[in-house]
């Protein structure tokens, strides 16, 4: 991995989520990380409100199949520094599958925000992970500082 990769997977649920819901951490994210060099990787691009080619998989709205889908985002898990989840208290299935191809498969450093402490709790979760933080401010700062080498 180069040096300049800062790159960051925004990981976290979706499904049974409104776009703006799900959308409003990662946009939150982005901004922070752009601010100090980085940049961002979504399961969401492309997926906005009203594309008249969208299918509904997962409760957001889809503008391909999901073997598409999740082979990009396997892709874009590949190439980043990190993996970010931003919903470590709230179980989705696709957040863990990216959760444990990120850490088992490509050794990327998974930092969870996690407030409620329950994937920290979990045996699986604590092996998968690099760190846990209450407040997404702690795991950007977190990211920016450890992960960014400042």
């Amino acid at each position: 991995m180069a040096e300049d990769n800062k790159y960051v997977y925004l990981s976290g649920r979706i499904e049974n989520l409104r776009y703006e819901e799900a959308a409003r951490d990662r946009d939150y994210a982005t901004g922070i990380l752009n601010e100090h060099g980085w940049k961002t990787l979504s399961p969401m691009r492309g997926c906005a409100p009203g594309d008249a080619s969208a299918t509904l998989i997962g409760g957001v709205v889809r503008p391909f199949t999901a073997a598409a889908m999740v082979a990009r985002d396997i892709g874009d898990i590949e190439i980043c520094r990190a993996v970010l989840v931003l919903t470590g208290s709230i179980p989705s299935f696709g957040t863990v599958c990216e959760w444990a191809i990120a850490a088992h498969e490509y050794h990327k450093p998974v930092v969870v925000v996690d407030p409620d402490h329950v994937s920290r709790n979990h045996p699986w979760m604590q092996y998968f992970s690099c760190e846990f933080f209450d407040t997404l401010d702690e795991a950007l700062e977190y990211i920016v500082v450890v992960l960014g080498y400042e």
